[in-house]
């Protein structure tokens, strides 16, 4: 911050740089500078310079500097605006310190759309867990962030990043119907796929509702399945009397969990817990 600020007020060389510290330790009475005492110099220095050369707005300079990073690791915050600062710097050190270790500076711009709150929630997370999540977009890094804490443990478990698992996981899936009275309801793969995609931690699209809910990650789509098939018997009488030309919603329960079911005109066409 002083290399910085002497930058500012017209210093133009290193020389004149640490002539300036000599002569404030000479009237503060201190011992001349160690040899230690100038590689500091230097690097402050260095990296006084690069960063004022970099970033030209002086209030952002500001905001930089209020981060109190170490040099070296400031310089990865330098390209975000003074609205993703401002939120960095309102973490706590040891928060801040979580995202200052990441190994590249443009996973911060992806960090940078979050809230202070979900950026918090975040940095309790292990660093690879957030290298992860900073391979992806934006969007869904936002998202994330603001899940509840045990739905951000379970998006964390995601070994690709969202919506790419779920192609490969419906190759395994057939579609079946069930007959209730004359009625006949249908689950296709269209309506397997939305599910596992909004609600399945493990084929999660990146996407969020009002209301996120999501299913147990050790739910196989077969166990899925099995689940809307018997939720879809405890209302057999229900679907007979609703019929097939409507949109509604159903309740049940398996496994000791409850659900939520939706149909649109015979398809299912959502499910997800309560």
């Amino acid at each position: 911050k002083m290399a910085i600020a002497k930058i500012r007020e017209g210093v133009h060389s290193l020389d004149g740089f640490i002539a300036e510290l000599k002569q404030a330790r000479l009237e503060a009475q201190l011992a001349e500078m160690s040899p230690e005492d100038l590689a500091k110099a230097k690097e402050a220095w260095a990296q006084a310079e690069g960063l004022t050369k970099q970033i030209g707005d002086p209030a952002k300079l500001d905001k930089l500097l209020a981060l109190n990073l170490e040099p070296g690791t400031l310089e990865k915050f330098a390209d975000l605006d003074i609205s993703a600062l401002e939120k960095f710097a309102a973490l706590s050190h040891e928060e801040l310190q979580k995202f200052a270790r990441l190994r590249y500076a443009d996973m911060l711009a992806k960090f940078a759309a979050c809230d202070v709150e979900g950026l918090s929630k975040l940095a309790t997370l292990e660093r690879s867990v957030l290298e992860k999540f900073g391979g992806w977009d934006a969007r869904t890094v936002k998202n994330i962030s603001g899940l509840e804490m045990p739905d951000i443990e379970k998006i964390a478990r995601l070994k690709v990043a969202p919506g790419q698992a779920v192609e490969g996981a419906l190759s395994q899936f057939r579609s079946e119907q069930f007959r209730m009275g004359s009625e006949v309801f249908q689950l296709d793969s269209a309506g397997m796929k939305h599910i596992l995609e909004r609600h399945h931690p493990q084929f999660w699209d990146g996407s969020v509702k009002l209301e996120q809910s999501f299913l147990d990650p050790r739910m196989s789509m077969s166990e899925v399945q099995d689940a809307i098939r018997e939720i879809m018997q405890e209302n057999r009488d229900n679907l007979i009397k609703l019929g097939t030309n409507a949109r509604f919603q159903i309740s049940g329960t398996y496994g000791g969990n409850t659900y939520t079911l939706g149909i649109n005109k015979g398809r299912v066409a959502q499910f997800y817990p309560k």
